[in-house]
C-alpha cells in the first residue's frame, strides 16, 4: 500500500518563524527546537496540517511537556479548520541527519498520546542536506522496529 504525506505550508512556515524567532532571541544556544506536529491519518496517508512550538529543555526529567502539547491540540480542534486532527507527531529543527537519543526520549513520551508518531527533523543549515535545488531540507521517520527508519 502506497503512502501519501501532505505537508501543508503552514507547517514550514512555522518552522521557519520557530527558528528565526529562536535565533533573534538567543536563548541558550540550544542545538535542537522541538515542537509539535498535528494533523490527520487516514490508514498510511499523513495530512500534517498544523504545527506549533513545545517547551523543551535538554535537562531531566521533564525534557518535553507533552501535557502542553495534549491541551494545545484540544485548542486547535475547537477550531472548525482543525477539528479533525490529532497529536501526530513533533518536528525538530537540529543539523542531526537521523533522530538522535533526544528524539527517542521525546518519541517515548509522546507514543502514550499518539500510536505511531512521527518525527521531522528540519536542517537549518542545508548544504549537504539539499541535493537538489528544489528539495527541501526536511525528512520525515517513523519508528520500525525500535529504531528510526
Amino acid at each position: 500500500m502506497d503512502q501519501k504525506i501532505v505537508i501543508n505550508q503552514v507547517v514550514l512556515l512555522n518552522l521557519s518563524s520557530h527558528f528565526t524567532l529562536t535565533q533573534i532571541q538567543k536563548k541558550k544556544s540550544s542545538k535542537r527546537i522541538v515542537g509539535a506536529l498535528i494533523g490527520k491519518q487516514v490508514d498510511r496517508n499523513l495530512f500534517l496540517s498544523g504545527s506549533f512550538e513545545a517547551p523543551f529543555s535538554d535537562s531531566r526529567p521533564k525534557m518535553v511537556d507533552i501535557e502542553f502539547m495534549q491541551k494545545k491540540t484540544l485548542m486547535y480542534k475547537a477550531i472548525t479548520y482543525y477539528k479533525e486532527t490529532e497529536l501526530l507527531g513533533w518536528y525538530s529543527i537540529t543539523s542531526d541527519e537521523k533522530p538522535s537519543k533526544k528524539d527517542f526520549q521525546v518519541y517515548e513520551k509522546i507514543r502514550m498520546y499518539c500510536e505511531n508518531p512521527i518525527c521531522l527533523l528540519l536542517n537549518p543549515n542545508p548544504k549537504v542536506a539539499m541535493s537538489v535545488a528544489n528539495e527541501l531540507a526536511v525528512k520525515l521517520f517513523e519508528m520500525k522496529g525500535g529504531e528510526f527508519k
